[in-house]
């Protein structure tokens, strides 16, 4: 045998087997719940931007009524409107951190509600239904908040969307 495989090779190799194994599995079970929880915090994100944005085109209005804003100049408005205090970082961080452990715990749930009906042989369905409803709860709001903006289309996408959801229900 050469020395690349020799007995302490291959005792410390199967030393660590099941430590390997059982992160393997972990990894392997959570990977799914994992991507989704990464998905729902840009969404998130994504919700708080356009949140920012509202309350920056707020500002926009109350300063320049006569002056029609757009999304760019909303964007380059928001640190102003962060120091008039039309939005506070410490309550909307507050509300981001509560809503992704929200949405997690949810997740999770859902996935150990669809692993107990695989293993009583039924059909695995509620993540499907969670995720779906989460989804365009996150969308619906900042649909919402890309209205309040101007963004024409916001409230037609918003009603295309209600109606979905409703379905889902």
């Amino acid at each position: 045998m050469s020395h690349y495989f020799s007995a302490r090779t291959l005792q410390e190799l199967f030393q660590h087997l099941p430590a390997k194994i059982g992160f393997t599995i972990i990894s392997f079970a959570t990977g799914t719940h994992a991507q989704l929880v990464l998905i729902f915090i840009v969404m998130a994100m994504l919700d708080v931007l356009t949140r920012w944005l509202a309350c920056s085109a707020a500002l926009w209005k109350d300063l320049y009524p006569q002056t029609e804003g757009s999304l760019w100049k909303y964007f380059k408005f928001l640190r102003q409107s962060h120091r008039w205090r039309y939005f506070q970082s410490e309550k909307m961080r507050d509300k981001f951190i509560s809503k992704i452990g929200t949405y997690t715990i949810i997740i999770i749930f859902a996935a150990l509600g669809d692993f107990a009906m695989s293993i009583s042989h039924g059909l695995p369905f509620l993540l499907t239904v969670v995720v779906s409803l989460l989804a365009c709860t996150e969308m619906i709001s900042c649909l919402e908040n890309l209205n309040e903006c101007g963004v024409s289309v916001a409230r037609q996408l918003m009603d295309v969307v209600k109606k979905r959801k409703d379905a889902i229900k």
